[in-house]
């Protein structure tokens, strides 16, 4: 056999590998449409007279159904039907089943999937089930039940998030996420606690979140950690103080320009940008001795707080100086402090 020839059969070979996996793709697609075409159908006849209210398709696939299920794009009515359909046709106990075993795989899709319908279905115990999952060691299994406590958004969901926050019990930054979605009432009274913590990371967590709550004192309750002793919670306090505004967050942002940290005082330059945005500050005035900084990323902010000034109601960026000759990086090579228009402060 020529080397020809087993090339030739190597290629063949190939294409025939490649015609069978795109034909499967294009079946599992057309198959995939049809069963959401016919659970639109049944979930439209749901509200008809004399037909049941929670009825599938015949010969729908579990795994499809679940897929449909958890899909965050699909319409929340029809998710809605497929999870009432799927408690009617399964039973609550094997859901129960389902949502507390264990393992990888498959079985761990079907438990995610029965969380959803138990949720969706309004199941009282959920809680419980989910507190359980935090408690595990899978990490794809926390961060589920961690998303799951979001959609819940109750007061208990808000508890067992800042608890698992504080036990390092799921990623860290996933649970912030879903504390933002949290109504003030539900999260505020658990957070503060985490203020005082000793441990620098859920001072940063708990701030991060306060930040965006404005509620009255909120700006002097955070802006009291700007002399914190860790960089990563003044950091976090420039960031707050940005996103609540007002004249105390701008006392705190202005001081924060003189941290001994390069990424804090970069932080407060995009702090007071925000700050300007809903009230009138000389910013100019507070930037220009940082077009000098020795840090390259403060001088990048300062540029960046300018040009995106060019987007704000008056459609003119604050002055400060001709003379300054940016650098390739963009953060200008200054060391001389420009001229700053107006003069004093205002």
């Amino acid at each position: 056999m020529t080397i020809f020839t087993i090339c030739l059969l190597a290629l063949l070979l190939a294409l025939s590998a490649w015609l069978l996996l795109a034909g499967w793709v294009l079946f599992d697609r057309l198959r995939y449409e049809r069963l959401l075409a016919r659970l639109v159908r049944s979930a439209g006849a749901a509200g008809l007279p004399g037909e049941p209210s929670a009825r599938l398709p015949r010969g729908a696939s579990r795994g499809a159904l679940h897929r449909l299920l958890l899909d965050p794009d699909m319409p929340a009515a029809l998710r809605d039907h497929i999870a009432q359909g799927l408690l009617a046709a399964d039973g609550l106990p094997k859901l129960l089943r389902d949502a507390g075993a264990g393992g990888g795989g498959r079985r761990r899709w079907r438990r995610i999937a029965a969380w959803e319908v138990l949720r969706r279905t309004g199941y009282g115990g959920l809680h419980g089930i989910l507190g359980a999952a935090l408690a595990q060691g899978d990490p794809a299994v926390q961060l589920a039940a961690v998303g799951m406590l979001g959609a819940l958004a109750d007061q208990r969901a808000a508890a067992m998030l800042v608890e698992a926050l504080r036990e390092g019990r799921g990623a860290a930054h996933c649970i912030v996420m879903q504390l933002d979605r949290f109504e003030s009432e539900a999260v505020v009274g658990l957070l503060t606690p985490l203020l005082d913590d000793e441990r620098a990371v859920l001072r940063v967590h708990a701030i991060a979140v306060l930040g965006r709550h404005r509620l009255p004192g909120m700006d002097q309750r955070l802006g009291a950690f700007g002399g914190d002793a860790n960089p990563a919670v003044r950091k976090a306090v420039a960031q707050a103080m940005g996103d609540l505004g007002g004249p105390h967050a701008l006392i705190v942002a202005s001081e924060l320009l003189r941290d001994r940290q390069g990424y804090v005082r970069a932080h407060a330059v995009r702090a007071l940008h925000n700050i300007s945005l809903t009230r009138p500050i000389r910013l100019d005035y507070l930037l220009a001795p940082l077009q000098s900084d020795d840090d390259w990323w403060v001088r990048l902010a300062v540029r960046d707080a300018m040009l995106r000034a060019l987007d704000g109601p008056s459609g003119k960026a604050p002055q400060l100086g001709a003379g300054v000759e940016w650098g390739q990086d963009g953060a200008g090579d200054g060391r001389a402090v420009p001229e700053v228009a107006g003069g004093g402060r205002s």
